[in-house]
């Protein structure tokens, strides 16, 4: 679970890689170790993602107090900015940038924070 939280915590969210870790691992023994902190923003996020990826249900239930958090973190990636959606089970805002389908994550840079800076400009001009 600590290699999970780095990862998303430092590095963002790369869903192949969580789909194919999740292909393999024990959703029960997942289920356990999120159970041991179910309100951590980290496991919230690792629980969503699980049940996002997969399209299973873990044995948990629903978070019931705490404040939302965004899945994506946008000082790493792009995330979704209109049609974030809450889920409620998880207290988690989801704000991929795509479906379980297609989902690009792109990661941010100053250099594309520079175009999308011109872009919003010029239609802001339009």
């Amino acid at each position: 679970m600590g290699h999970f939280t780095f990862a998303l915590k430092y590095e963002g969210i790369e869903l192949y890689l969580l789909k194919k870790l999740f292909e393999k691992l024990d959703a029960d023994a997942l289920a356990i170790s999120i159970a041991g902190e179910p309100t951590g923003q980290y496991r919230r996020k690792i629980w969503f993602l699980y049940e996002w990826l997969m399209g299973t249900s873990l044995n948990l239930r629903d978070v019931n107090s705490g404040n939302y958090t965004d899945l994506v973190d946008t000082t790493i990636q792009y995330g979704c900015m209109k049609f974030v959606e809450n889920s409620k089970r998880h207290r988690i805002r989801n704000n991929l940038p795509g479906t379980r389908d297609f989902c690009p994550m792109v990661r941010r840079t100053p250099l594309l924070d520079k175009y999308m800076l011109c872009i919003t400009v010029s239609s802001e001009q339009s």
